[in-house]
């Protein structure tokens, strides 16, 4: 029995995905100037889900 595992179209959005996320985490959080907490961190991270979706769903709908 072989077991034959290829890369294909799919590493494509998979290399996204991690290179958002990895974006999204190396940037340190910035001191806030306020009360508040900085929520650039929460917007980066939405930002990558946003992308790294929209890589998956044009790798399906191309594949």
């Amino acid at each position: 029995m072989n077991i034959t595992v290829t890369i294909s179209w799919w590493a494509f959005p998979l290399v996204v995905t991690i290179g958002m996320f990895i974006w999204t985490f190396a940037k340190p959080m910035q001191p806030s100037s306020g009360y508040g907490v900085d929520i650039m961190p929460l917007i980066r991270f939405g930002v990558s889900a946003i992308i790294s979706l929209a890589a998956w769903l044009v790798w399906a709908l191309l594949t």
